[in-house]
């Protein structure tokens, strides 16, 4: 085990180039970093780092990375394999999921996971559906709830659909285009645009200008929206209190619409329509934690209708 903390610390202090920052990534202090670096270093009679700034693996500190990498990768997988032998009695689940998606069923399946195996511990993450996908693809995360979008361009993944939602537009009630009728798409431009995506396509007649929307970041049109959240509710707690304006699935609009705290916005813009659903890696057996958690979510969505 010392071992693998050793190349735990080799590999932090490699991508950080800084002992604070790969310190503090490690969850230890400065100090027992620099002075189990420097043990390193005498055990293998070579320096391993540049002191710089910034720090700089040398030639032997860059093949005991790469080396260390294979290994830290294999213990990976064999304290994977003892967590599938232990089944659903410990465990850990990690589930990266969309910010709108999760507003589904993700949440609520961490909820009935936990209340159902108290033991396993659960990391839920919500991020852009891209970051979901990268997650999954590089073993970061157990499995992803997001757009299929993204995660349908890889080979390497396994994608399931759960369910295709129309996207409404909506702001708050007391917004200048609420209850204004069909609301022309140039209109939305004067209004900042809140969400989880990274990019978006520009809206009909986005010419790039200086408009309150976003702003275009590359020669394809693709707008970075002028405010990003990590997740739904972040973003609606923002849109009732500004100008904001944002689009979402319905389903997940409605208790807030009955509630009279955001309005929908018809306009002309025909917003694409949601795909999620399961993103997994090929030829991977799931965890018993990952099946248990899939059951919950099928369970949800089958309950939530159309």
């Amino acid at each position: 085990m010392q071992t693998v903390q050793q190349l735990q610390m080799i590999a932090a202090l490699t991508a950080h180039r800084h002992f604070g920052r790969a310190a503090q990534a490690l969850g230890i202090s400065q100090p027992a970093l620099t002075k189990a670096v420097r043990g390193m270093e005498k055990r293998f009679g070579a320096p391993l780092f540049d002191r710089g700034p910034p720090v700089t693996p040398t030639s032997f500190g860059a093949l005991v990375a790469a080396h260390g990498h294979t290994i830290l990768a294999e213990f990976d997988a064999l304290k994977r394999e003892i967590g599938l032998a232990k089944g659903l009695d410990t465990g850990r689940l990690v589930v990266a999921a969309g910010g709108q998606v999760a507003e589904f069923s993700a949440i609520d399946a961490v909820a009935a996971l936990s209340l159902k195996h108290p033991f396993i511990s659960v990391d839920l993450r919500i991020a852009d559906h891209v970051s979901v996908t990268d997650d999954v693809r590089e073993g970061r995360a157990s499995v992803g709830i997001a757009h299929l979008g993204e995660a349908e361009r890889h080979d390497d993944l396994d994608c399931r659909l759960l369910r295709r939602s129309s996207y409404v537009l909506f702001c708050a009630a007391a917004h200048p285009l609420a209850g204004a009728g069909e609301v022309p798409p140039d209109a939305l431009l004067d209004y900042p645009w809140i969400g989880g995506s990274t990019f978006m396509p520009a809206l009909p007649g986005y010419d790039g200008g200086r408009r309150a929307f976003g702003e275009v970041i590359d020669k394809t049109g693709a707008v970075r929206l002028r405010l990003r959240t990590p997740g739904f509710q972040h973003t609606l707690r923002i849109l009732e209190t500004s100008h904001a304006i944002s689009a979402a699935p319905e389903i997940i609009l409605r208790p807030h619409i009955q509630a009279g705290r955001i309005a929908v916005l018809r306009s002309a813009f025909n917003w694409p329509d949601l795909a999620y659903g399961v993103i997994t890696r090929k030829g991977r057996t799931p965890a018993p934690a990952t099946i248990a958690f899939l059951a919950e979510v099928d369970r949800i969505e089958a309950a939530l209708g159309t």
